[in-house]
């Protein structure tokens, strides 16, 4: 997951979740819910965030069935 949100350097960790996961609207949504658990702001980018955002989402998406 770290890997594929510097994956495109200049897009929002939002558009570099999607790349790696998928743009389906079920998607979207679980997606919405691990960034709002782990209160990061969609339109951050990856290189914003702090090791300790990384874990947080980290958990968020294994909370909302990604691997």
């Amino acid at each position: 997951m770290v890997r594929g949100s510097f994956k495109a350097r200049r897009k929002t960790l939002w558009n570099n979740l999607q790349n790696l996961y998928g743009k389906e609207p079920e998607i979207k949504e679980r997606l919405t819910k691990a960034l709002d658990a782990a209160t990061i702001k969609p339109s951050q980018r990856a290189e914003q965030l702090s090791i300790s955002d990384f874990a947080r989402l980290t958990e968020a998406l294994l909370v909302e069935g990604f691997k």
